[in-house]
């Protein structure tokens, strides 16, 4: 089976069959999101950026950033996954450059090599245009 057959293959499942006995996406905490957050910074700051961003972390935690964890908490209530109307704006429709090939809309590839992964990928994404003929 080529890696288009298997990307567009049917199921018998629809998209959202199982949605109803799925867990509600649970809530980070403050703690855990700041956590989070300083550990990716760690990986490319320089030892005086991290300290000062860990001194802006915790006047955040300590701040104003309760505020906002309580409100965010309140939304989430309402809502078993909190996320996907965030995600639905942000990352469709306020996303200024084209969805493909910087969003995997299209479906999966799991090849191990990354050099084949990007050929499979521009190879969906953009397919050859077939010459324009000439007349002579």
């Amino acid at each position: 089976m080529s890696l288009k057959e298997s990307l567009f293959k049917s199921t018998k499942d629809k998209t959202f069959s199982n949605e109803e006995s799925l867990p509600a996406l649970p809530v980070p905490t403050l703690d855990q999101t700041l956590d989070c957050y300083l550990e990716s910074v760690r990986a490319i700051a320089g030892e005086q950026q991290y300290k000062t961003t860990q001194e802006i972390c915790h006047r955040f935690q300590t701040g104003v950033g309760l505020t906002l964890q309580r409100l965010f908490e309140k939304r989430t209530q309402n809502a078993k996954n909190w996320l996907t109307h965030w995600w639905l704006d942000y990352a469709y429709l306020m996303q200024r450059s084209p969805l493909i090939p910087f969003s995997n809309i299209t479906g999966l590839s799991f090849p191990e090599d990354s050099v084949v992964k990007a050929i499979d990928t521009n190879c969906l994404a953009f397919p050859p245009i077939p010459p324009i003929p000439h007349n002579h």
